[in-house]
């Protein structure tokens, strides 16, 4: 963690209006944590909610394993985060609207996908529509909001990402990650 802030740090330091964003997994690494690991898991999960606000983290777009430990933990690691989970496809937030500065808008939008690439969905993640025509939808909320760039954060798997990045009119950048 204090390489990765250091890195942080750094980035804003050569370019002030830089913001961390993130997609896929944040709090948990796998869907289902072991009944004997449910402790060690949910204290670093905490842990890690205090280290991303300190490291000012503009949005997310959740993983399949973010509900590991169901829906109540969602819900209470989600909020203690200082950024906006952002999933478009699945009932959460859509669009965040940052300032870059000199009159820039850069809308982040958030698409996610529940399905684990092995297994089965985590106990409690929401229900996710096709998140390329949500992409399309929350592209142009951010456009008509006055994004003047649109960055994608996609925890999708790649062929999703792709078509994102090369059918939906707007986006600018597609951060994807599964």
């Amino acid at each position: 963690i204090d390489r990765v802030a250091r890195v942080v740090e750094n980035e804003r330091a050569a370019a002030p209006n830089a913001v961390l964003v993130a997609a896929g997994n944040l709090f948990f690494s796998e869907p289902r944590v072991e009944e004997r690991m449910v402790y060690q898991e949910r204290a670093k999960a905490e842990a890690l909610t205090g280290i991303l606000t300190g490291l000012r983290l503009a949005a997310f777009a959740p993983g399949p394993a973010d509900f590991a430990l169901g829906p109540e933990a969602w819900r209470r690691l989600s909020s203690s985060v200082s950024a906006p989970a952002l999933a478009a496809n699945a009932g959460m937030a859509s669009v965040r609207l940052l300032d870059a500065g000199g009159g820039a808008k850069v809308g982040v939008v958030g698409v996610s996908d529940f399905r684990p690439a092995v297994g089965d969905v985590a106990q409690g993640a929401p229900e996710a529509a096709d998140p390329v025509e949500a992409a399309r939808a929350a592209v142009a909320s951010a456009r008509a909001q006055g994004a003047t760039a649109v960055v994608v954060l996609a925890s999708t798997p790649r062929r999703a990402a792709r078509s994102i990045a090369s059918s939906v009119e707007g986006v600018d950048f597609v951060i994807a990650a599964r």
